[in-house]
């Protein structure tokens, strides 16, 4: 009764009269397809690997370190100014990281040697993230 071939592809139940499906996705098929070709190709593979470093690590920042997990606003101006704040956030904490990078090199410093720029270091050293308007 049934497919023959059914007990190769579907768990065993308590009941084997069950009627259970099976669906194939083919959008989603056709969309891994595209992606794994897109992939493929060397020009796109180094800006995708360039994105999970720039882009992947600062929402894993947000997310896992300051707790920004969802966005509890709707409207399209109100989730940019939310955003906007989360990634303030992120922005200040990398400015006191540098600032504390910073002070411990002067500190390290001998008192006869030239004066440090301090401009240079800070744009040399800053990435700054805002939301896209």
């Amino acid at each position: 009764m049934g497919c023959p071939l059914r007990s190769q592809c579907m768990k065993h139940s308590t009941n084997p009269n069950t009627n259970k499906r099976l669906f194939k996705n083919l959008t989603w098929d056709y969309f891994k397809a595209f992606t794994n070709k897109q992939l493929s190709n060397s020009k796109t593979k180094h800006i995708y690997q360039k994105r999970k470093i720039d882009v992947e690590s600062t929402f894993g920042n947000l997310k896992a370190n300051l707790g920004f997990q969802r966005l509890s606003v709707r409207t399209q101006s109100k989730v940019e100014c939310e955003l906007g704040i989360a990634l303030m956030a992120v922005n200040i904490r990398k400015l006191a990281k540098i600032s504390a990078r910073f002070r411990s090199l002067i500190r390290k410093k001998p008192l006869n040697s030239k004066k440090m720029n301090f401009d240079g270091f800070f744009l040399k050293e800053l990435k700054v993230y805002v939301p896209a308007l």
